[in-house]
This record gives C-alpha cells, sequence and structure tokens, in this order.
C-alpha cells in the first residue's frame, strides 16, 4: 500500500497533467480512495466529495493546495497519535515550522495565498505568528527572504549607504588601523648605507555597533488583504524600510556619539571644516571648488569621491549661474541624473538626502544646512553586528506614548513587529572628508 507521502507526489503530478488541460478526474478519485484508506479526507469547497468531485481542469495551483490541506492534516493525525505536535511546544521543530510558513500552511491546514510568488511575505509571517505563537511565548522570526528585502530597500534609502562604504562584520568591536607615517625613499652615494625608514601606524576610533531598533503594529485585517494584494505588500515593507532608514542615515551623517547613537561623518575627528562666515552666507562655486581644493591638500586619493547635501542645496544650483552668466545644467558643471535626487558636480558624483537639516542655527541665522565631500568613501567604515532581525507577534504589548498607555496586540487584533539592526560608522581617513558649513539658501 502506498505511502501519504508517495499519494501526495502523484497527486502533483497530476496537477501539472490537470494545468495542461488533460481529464484526471477518475485518477483523482482513485488516489482519494486511497487516502481514505490512510484515515485522510479532503473535502473541498464546493464539493461533497473533495477531489473526486472537483473540476476535472481544475488549475496546478489548486492542486498544489489540496495537497498542502493533505499534508497538514496528516501531521495533525500523525501529532494527535504521539501526543504532541511538532508545530507548538518545548519540542516545536523549527525546520518543520519553517517549511510550513513556505507552503504558505498554517497549523490548522488552511492554505494562505501569499502576496511575493516565490518569496516570504508579511503576510505569511502574520499566519504564521497567529497559528504558532502561544500567549506565553511572544515572538515569531520573520521569514530571512522578508529581512533580505527590506534590508535592500534600507540600503537604497541611506545616502552613506549608496556611496560604497566598506562594510564589515563585527562581533563586539574593531579598531581600524592605517599608516599614520609612511616609509621614506632616498638617494644614497656609492657604498654609502641606505637609511632606514619604518612605517608608523595608529587606529581610529573603534566600530563598536549599537542597536536601532522600531516597532510598529499593523492591523491583522491589513495583513489579510496583503496575502492578495501586491500593492498592500510592499507598502508594508517600504514603510518599515522608511522607519528605518531616516533614523540610520541622520545618525550616520550628524550623530552625536556617547553611546547612544553613532558618531556621524559631520561630527569625527579629523575632517576639515570650511566655513561661511560668522552667520553663513549663501555658496558660491568658488566655495564649493575650496572644499575639493583643501581634501586634495592633505593628499587624498580620489577613489570614490562623492558629494552629499540636502535636495534645496541642489535646487540653488539648478538656478547657479558660471563665470559667464550660463546656468549651471547647460555646461558641464552640474548633471541630474533620472531619479532627480543625484547626478553629478563639479565632475564628482552626488546624492541628496532630507535628513540634512536646513534650519540649524549659526551665528544668528537659524536657516543653514551643510554639505559632505569624501575623496574615497572606501575610508568609511560601517561595522554591522545584526543586519537586520525582524519579529512578529499577535500576542505582545506597546506604548505607543513611551509608558503611559498600552496596547494589546492581542486585544486589538493586530501584528506587531519589532526590527532590530546594530551597526556604528567611522572615518579610517578622516583627511579625507570636509564639511562646508554655515550654507544659507
Amino acid at each position: 500500500m502506498e505511502t501519504v507521502d508517495q499519494l501526495m507526489q502523484q497527486l502533483r503530478a497530476l496537477a501539472t497533467r490537470a494545468s495542461a488541460g488533460e481529464n484526471v478526474s477518475h485518477e483523482r478519485a482513485v488516489i482519494e480512495q486511497k487516502l481514505v484508506g490512510h484515515g485522510i479526507r479532503v473535502q473541498s469547497k464546493g464539493s461533497a466529495s473533495g477531489l473526486a468531485g472537483a473540476n476535472p481542469a481544475i488549475s496546478e495551483q489548486a492542486m498544489q493546495q489540496v495537497a498542502a490541506q493533505i499534508a497538514a492534516r496528516a501531521e495533525g493525525m500523525l501529532a494527535a497519535r504521539r501526543g504532541g505536535s511538532r508545530f507548538v511546544g518545548q519540542d516545536a521543530d523549527m525546520e518543520a515550522i519553517q517549511a510550513a510558513v513556505a507552503a504558505g500552511v498554517n497549523q490548522g491546514g488552511q492554505v494562505a495565498q501569499r502576496a511575493g510568488q516565490g518569496r516570504g511575505s508579511l503576510a505569511a509571517t502574520m499566519t504564521k505568528a497567529l497559528a504558532e505563537s502561544t500567549p506565553s511565548a511572544g515572538g515569531v522570526l520573520v521569514p530571512p527572504e522578508v529581512s533580505r528585502d527590506i534590508v535592500e530597500l534600507i540600503r537604497a534609502r541611506v545616502a552613506v549607504m549608496t556611496l560604497g562604504p566598506t562594510i564589515v562584520h563585527v562581533a563586539k568591536s574593531l579598531d581600524l588601523p592605517f599608516i599614520s607615517t609612511g616609509s621614506t625613499a632616498s638617494y644614497v652615494a656609492e657604498n654609502a648605507r641606505i637609511p632606514v625608514s619604518e612605517p608608523t601606524f595608529t587606529t581610529v576610533p573603534k566600530l563598536t555597533p549599537l542597536e536601532l531598533a522600531a516597532l510598529l503594529p499593523v492591523s491583522n485585517r491589513l495583513l489579510r488583504d496583503a496575502q492578495t494584494n501586491p500593492s498592500l505588500e510592499e507598502a508594508l515593507r517600504t514603510d518599515m524600510a522608511d522607519s528605518l532608514s531616516g533614523r540610520q542615515d541622520l545618525a550616520f551623517l550628524q550623530g552625536l556619539g556617547g553611546g547612544a547613537e553613532p558618531l556621524g561623518i559631520r561630527n569625527q575627528t579629523g575632517i576639515s571644516v570650511i566655513g561661511l562666515g560668522a552667520n553663513g552666507s549663501q555658496p558660491t562655486l568658488s566655495d564649493f571648488r575650496k572644499v575639493i581644493g583643501t581634501v586634495r591638500g592633505r593628499n587624498a586619493t580620489f577613489s570614490k569621491p562623492a558629494w552629499i547635501f540636502h535636495p534645496a542645496v541642489l535646487t540653488w544650483l539648478e538656478n547657479m549661474t558660471d563665470s559667464t552668466g550660463r546656468p549651471l545644467l547647460e555646461g558641464d558643471l552640474l548633471k541630474i541624473d533620472a531619479t532627480g535626487g543625484g547626478g553629478y558636480f563639479l565632475g564628482y558624483r552626488f546624492v541628496t538626502t532630507s535628513r540634512i537639516p536646513t534650519n540649524l542655527t549659526v551665528g544668528t541665522s537659524t536657516d543653514a544646512t551643510y554639505v559632505l565631500f569624501g575623496s574615497d568613501w572606501q575610508e568609511c567604515w560601517i561595522g554591522e553586528n545584526l543586519q537586520l532581525t525582524l519579529e512578529a507577534s499577535g500576542d505582545a504589548s506597546y506604548s505607543p506614548d513611551g509608558g503611559s498607555t498600552h496596547v494589546s496586540a492581542y486585544q486589538a487584533r493586530q501584528t506587531v513587529f519589532r526590527a532590530l539592526s546594530a551597526h556604528d560608522i567611522a572615518l579610517r581617513r578622516p583627511e579625507f572628508f570636509a564639511a562646508l558649513e554655515g550654507v544659507r539658501l
């Protein structure tokens, strides 16, 4: 007598033939009778006899769903016989849980339609969270592919990350050594001894990853809708990425350090600072060229040079003219790419980010911003300890106002997603970077 696994394989083979238009109703009826012999009877919606009453032209997807139902029900029967389930409790089989989620099936055998064909989804995570977690165990890990997707979105939104910094994994902390004084060569007379010179090494501040966290409650109804609406699924992913990338970008650019957040590029010791007067002023092309010249004067390599500034600076540059009165856009000094937020300025790439403020106080002025330039962004090092971890729970509670009130996700029919990452930033060669301060537009 064939096993349940063998019958399921036959069922899947029939699904492929049925999708090609072949009538396989008789063979399905035979397989159904064999499954009854194993104590499994599948009832499909709108049919009193399950597989035997199904449309002969049933789609391959529908057949695969029925096969998934059979697998789930068979698992339930086996669990009942052995007095437990591999999906719940202290002996839960995590590989089995991941396999069930990958198949789109929850503990009760219900097939979940997933918006992201061939990849994990937040909607499937919600199904898993509601089906597998217990009131005493709060979190369920989100499928890794969801985390990877959101990481890609985050990196695409963080200005510093788009410029090609050096990214390293850091377990706890990492010193960044570099040569502070290189060896020297000398001309020597015949038979004279060659002078000895040795490079000296120093270290820049350690990379010590700090945790960045976000808590995002989402209604279960919205997640259910996202199972069949890809646009909702993408909106949820984008919202998570935006909440994390915005704060990460701000910290990388102007974080204050001190253990609460990374020390941003603008505040790191050793970069060149070019000011525009006690109260700031409107910049000229000469001011921007001075920034480049200052970095060049420190023997910086121009391997990956680029600017970072606020979009308002780009608007200012669009309206700026050169020494002949011609707009920069009409020549080679300013080129804007198709995204509208990047391009080339004075021959070097630039990216814009609204994370840089435009209301900074400089002297008596309260409308200032700044511009960053790096001649080699590979010398900007980012240490990651925890790239991104997403967890979901339908039992957690959260405080929307910092502790005064608390909301139960279970009572509010919500799923709470918790996102965690850990990272730090340091400039291995800070002399390769410069800031133009007091820019008023």
